[in-house]
Formats: structure tokens, C-alpha cells, sequence
């Protein structure tokens, strides 16, 4: 669906809400999860195959968070890109990222609320980078701005996973991250919204 320059905003907003309330909440509600769970001593064969069938359920889950981390930040890109160029930027379409993002919140209409939104709207696009390339840059970056992404690794094997395609692995997607990055995308395309009603409540 593609509007003109004004109403953009409102349907992309409008967009990302139906697939974050229709599609990645109740795809997440689904999926069973285990707290606790212990993989070794298992006293019977039954008993492993049943912690096994635990374990690839809470596997599961995270690549399917990860997975929706990704639909989130590419959506929010492609939708970036097309508003700019309807509005009157014809370069949109090659602009890095972070030029894209800042020529954004220069179009906004409050910029008191953008520092924390751009914050995680950033850490974002970096959690959609190290999912589709793996380590790199990307991962530098982001462990500094977003720690928790790697919570339970003890501190002293970070610097030696750093080097290693397994640190990219070990990220950690949870469904704090997946609220907080679609209450950043809506706030974005409410605060860009020029039309009245816009919406501009955190939603999740």
C-alpha cells in the first residue's frame, strides 16, 4: 500500500500495528517456553527425550523472536525509505541507515520525545544486521549500546566469543526487545504524522 507524502505515515504506522498485533504477538503467544529447565542427568530415556523436546521449544521461540526482530527492522527501512522519497528526497532510496534515520527525525513534529526512540530505533537496525551477516561492526556496536542483548554470558567469555561467528549466535531477542522496537516504529509514525488523531501512546 502506498499513500502520498502526508498519509504515509498513518498507514505505515497503521501497517506495523496490524502485523505486530495479528501476526508476531499471537505467532510468540503460541510457541511453548520453559523456565529452568536442566539438560544433563536425565535419570530414564524418557526423561531426556522430554527435556530435549522442552529445550528445541524454548529454541524455537528465540529464533522466532529473532525472526520477527528482523521483520520489524527491515519493514521500518523499507517503509523509511519510501515516506522520504514521497516527501521530497530522492536520494531515500541509497542513504545509509543512519542518514536515512537522522533526515527522519528531522521531519518530526516533537523532537523532545525522539532521543530515547532513536536510541532503540538504532539498536534496531543493528539487531537486523548481526541476524542477517553475523559478527562484525555491527556486533561491536551493539554490545556496547545493548548489553542485555547478551545477558547471560558471563563477562569473561565475552572477549574471547567476540572473535568467534558464535557471538552473533548468542544474542539474545526477548520479548521486552520485540515491545520496545514496535512501541519505537509506532511512536516514529506518529510523531511524523501531520493529519489530526495522530496516535501517539505506547501501544505494548
Amino acid at each position: 500500500m502506498i499513500g502520498s507524502g502526508d498519509n504515509q505515515p498513518r498507514i505505515s504506522q497503521n501497517l506495523t500495528a496490524r502485523l505486530v498485533d495479528n501476526v508476531i504477538l499471537p505467532g510468540l503467544a503460541a510457541l511453548p517456553t520453559h523456565q529452568g529447565l536442566v539438560l544433563s542427568g536425565a535419570a530414564s530415556q524418557e526423561e531426556f527425550l522430554d527435556r530435549a523436546a522442552k529445550h528445541f521449544d524454548n529454541v524455537t521461540a528465540a529464533e522466532a523472536r529473532r525472526g520477527f526482530a528482523l521483520v520489524l527492522a527491515a519493514t521500518f527501512e523499507r517503509h523509511l525509505r519510501r515516506w522520504l522519497f514521497l516527501a521530497g528526497t530522492p536520494s531515500a532510496g541509497s542513504m545509509k541507515f543512519a542518514d536515512l534515520l537522522e533526515a527522519g527525525l528531522a521531519r518530526l513534529t516533537d523532537a523532545r520525545r525522539t532521543p530515547e526512540m532513536k536510541a532503540t530505533l538504532d539498536e534496531l537496525v543493528l539487531v537486523g544486521n548481526v541476524l542477517r551477516h553475523g559478527n562484525g561492526r555491527s556486533v561491536t556496536a551493539l554490545r556496547a549500546a545493548a548489553p542485555d542483548l547478551w545477558h547471560d554470558i558471563p563477562e569473561e567469555d565475552h572477549h574471547w566469543l567476540e572473535r568467534t561467528y558464535t557471538y552473533a549466535e548468542l544474542m539474545r531477542v526477548e520479548m521486552g526487545h520485540i515491545r520496545r522496537y514496535s512501541n519505537a516504529i509506532l511512536l516514529f509514525w506518529g510523531l511524523a504524522d501531520r493529519l489530526p488523531g495522530a496516535a501517539l501512546d505506547e501501544r505494548y
